[in-house]
């Protein structure tokens, strides 16, 4: 009676977590593009990610400038997370199935302790969401260079320090 139950609750709660990262069936992303899955933000983090926005543009100096004119996008850092808290990434890791610059397909504990990153994607101009849906990451360029998060060539922020 009890093993009914206990599969569940464990279907539940993976299923709850499928609802808050979600992974597109083939390859979602170009080979040029950090995303490995989208998400929405919680309005928390979204909050967040807007102080974060702000201080980086704030701090922008002549050359920092120069980048924000190449697009209206910046990606902020509005949470970090590891691999294991997301059902399906540390087999996509271990198969090599999304962007990581370090190989994480022979020891399972070290590919569920990756870092992932929950960006936030914004429009400078305005400092208002370019998308409702945020990225998750592994790897980013250097902050304050241009890549593309999801579909959207962006200025990386990080958590908003030049």
């Amino acid at each position: 009676m009890k093993f009914p139950v206990l599969i569940a609750a464990l279907s539940a709660v993976g299923l709850g977590s499928c609802a808050l990262f979600y992974s597109q069936s083939g390859t979602p992303f170009g080979p040029d593009d950090y995303a490995i899955a989208l998400a929405q933000p919680y309005p928390a983090e979204a909050r967040l990610a807007q102080l974060r926005l702000r201080n980086f543009l704030s701090r922008a100096n002549a050359r920092a400038r120069q980048v924000l004119q190449q697009t209206p996008y910046v990606a902020v850092q509005a949470y970090e997370l590891t691999a294991g808290e997301v059902p399906w990434l540390s087999h996509k890791l271990g198969f090599g199935k999304v962007r990581a610059i370090e190989h994480y397909a022979n020891d399972f504990v070290e590919r569920t302790s990756v870092p992932v990153k929950f960006l936030v994607l914004f429009d400078h101009r305005s400092e208002r969401l370019a998308s409702p849906d945020g990225v998750l990451v592994i790897d980013t360029p250097s902050k304050g260079a241009i890549g593309k998060f999801g579909g959207f060539r962006a200025v990386y922020a990080g958590t908003g320090w030049w």
